[in-house]
């Protein structure tokens, strides 16, 4: 009885194991993604892991007020990553890092964000 209790447990752990290792994500390699108007797109069969971005910090011409937002469009949404507003003196980075995308979402320029540093998995 105790035999059949051992064997029981012992696939069915393995089971779990199994079915676990299906849904696996392996490492493929680390990007640095330029963002264009055209968009980029998180290839299939893998995944993305965006890490960090770089932003130019606009030089304005204009004196007094302004506002400002440093940010990436996914799937034609705004990803802000940084803000700033001379009207209250505030400063603010977003923290949206780390940010996992699907296989088959478009990355568009946005607004002073130039590039994106990512990792990539591929779906076992």
């Amino acid at each position: 009885m105790v035999s059949r209790i051992l064997i029981s447990l012992a696939l069915l752990c393995s089971s779990v194991a199994f079915s676990q290792e299906e849904n696996a994500l392996t490492f493929s390699q680390v990007l640095l993604v330029e963002l264009t108007e055209e968009g980029v797109v998180v290839p299939e069969g893998k995944v993305w892991k965006v890490l960090s971005s770089t932003f130019n910090y606009p030089s304005w011409t204009t004196a007094n007020s302004y506002t400002h937002n440093c940010y990436f469009k996914v799937n034609n949404k705004d990803v802000m990553v940084f803000y700033f507003s001379n009207y209250n003196s505030a400063t603010a980075p977003c923290n949206i890092f780390p940010l996992w995308l699907p296989s088959g979402t478009t990355l568009n320029l946005g607004s002073n964000v130039t590039l994106l540093s990512i990792i990539e998995f591929n779906i076992d």
